[in-house]
């Protein structure tokens, strides 16, 4: 799929929410009112919108950074004004809004008395939230878009937004919404017991790293997102597999909070070769839990 398949924000989000959510659309559309004489008529053009990307790093870390720099470009090329939010970090890239970036804490890096810290940061930053605040106020964005955002940036930036009642999607990259270790694997098997929501399993199979300290933080986060309800705020979850969506699904979020977005690549970067081959091709980060071992054996 090309990245010209440029979500329509509107289409994905304002079918639900609706008093909140067409307030930031007319916003838009007013906007687009006030353009010089000579530009194309809005009602003939999509609604062009302010649009927050946030996400825990500002560089390419990995796949979802991938995806969110692409819907980036495809957003700008649609017209639309984005504006990202991470936290600080020299391998970040330029950015307008660099100067609204909090400081977060570094959890791997803590010890002794600022463990605690740590820990509690991991769960729910208000110094983060407070720096998205100015963000948004100096922004006003139409809308929030959320890609990897526990841990680091935390659910605190939804409160912030659900206060201004600004419309939130998110792009769920991982099963983080319904495993606390994310990966959805235990003792190396696939698992689905957490779906229920007993978190404290994590802690007691030590699902994170192999580490009962540090899945215990991370249960504790799931626990407190799940009973304050943080992740109300999100108008729709945006699933690159059917598998995720129906994860999210099993777990309670109903259906209509869902949608499946696949990811996509930019095809004019590509040149298909056909003529077959004696080699198999793998794209992706060189992680366990992506299958490369199931593949290597299934080769041999």
């Amino acid at each position: 799929m090309s990245l010209k398949r440029s979500y329509c924000i509107d289409a994905i989000l304002f079918q639900d929410d609706k008093c909140k959510c067409r307030g930031h659309l007319r916003r838009a559309r007013r906007r687009n009112r006030r353009r010089p004489e000579g530009a194309d008529h809005p009602s003939r053009r999509p609604v062009e919108m302010k649009i927050a990307l946030a996400n825990n790093y500002y560089y390419v870390r990995g796949g979802s950074e991938r995806v969110l720099f692409g819907d980036q470009e495809a957003l700008e090329a649609a017209g639309h004004e984005v504006r990202p939010f991470a936290p600080k970090d020299e391998r970040n890239n330029a950015a307008s809004s660099a100067a609204f970036f909090p400081q977060v804490t570094d959890y791997g890096a803590a010890h002794g008395a600022g463990l605690l810290k740590a820990a509690i940061d991991l769960v729910y930053s208000p110094a983060v939230g407070q720096a998205f605040a100015k963000f948004l106020d100096d922004f006003r964005p139409d809308v929030v878009h959320c890609h990897n955002i526990y841990g680091r940036l935390t659910t605190a930036i939804l409160d912030e937004a659900k206060h201004r009642r600004i419309p939130v999607v998110m792009t769920v990259h991982d099963l983080k919404l319904v495993c606390p270790a994310y990966l959805g694997l235990r003792e190396g098997q696939p698992c689905q017991l957490c779906q229920d929501g007993g978190y404290w399993r994590c802690v007691r199979w030590k699902c994170h790293k192999q580490s009962r300290g540090a899945s215990l933080v991370y249960a504790a986060e799931s626990y407190f997102n799940r009973f304050a309800g943080k992740y109300g705020a999100v108008s729709r979850f945006l699933c690159p597999s059917r598998f995720m969506q129906q994860s999210l699904i099993d777990a309670g979020i109903v259906e209509e909070r869902t949608a499946y977005h696949p990811n996509a690549l930019p095809l004019g970067n590509y040149t298909p070769q056909f003529e077959p081959g004696d080699y198999v091709l793998y794209a992706g980060r060189l992680s366990a839990e992506k299958g490369i071992l199931t593949l290597l054996a299934a080769l041999e």
